[in-house]
């Protein structure tokens, strides 16, 4: 695994970022960071990022939409059981000053399911 790269202006106080990335996205080129392919599980294919970044919210709710449209190009269906799942992975996989920015995120994202 790649060491993440530290954006600007990072705090040594800010943790590190980690999310979720469906293989079938490309990474985007500004966002560097370390890189694991997930081994089995719910989000089979997709990869664990650990990043730094100055806008977490952006970063989880980017993740969070990404993984949800690749779940609905798998077997177009979006369940409680995934949406829980994916919630959960999030928060376990990150320190508990990112769980503001990802429950926002995941509101978010739940709102425009609501819509759709």
């Amino acid at each position: 695994m790649s060491s993440p790269k530290y954006i600007q202006n990072h705090s040594m106080d800010d943790p590190p970022l980690h999310f979720y990335r469906p293989s079938s996205f490309p990474t985007r080129a500004d966002a560097s960071g370390s890189f694991d392919e997930v081994p089995s599980g719910m989000f089979l294919g997709s990869f664990a990022v650990c990043m730094y970044s100055s806008k977490p919210y952006d970063e989880f709710y980017s993740s969070m939409v990404e993984m949800v449209i690749s779940k609905l190009d798998q077997d177009l269906t979006i369940d409680l059981e995934y949406m829980e799942e994916l919630l959960l992975s999030y928060l376990k996989l990150n320190e508990k000053k990112a769980h503001k920015h990802i429950l926002k995120a995941f509101l978010d994202v739940i709102e425009v399911l609501k819509v759709e």
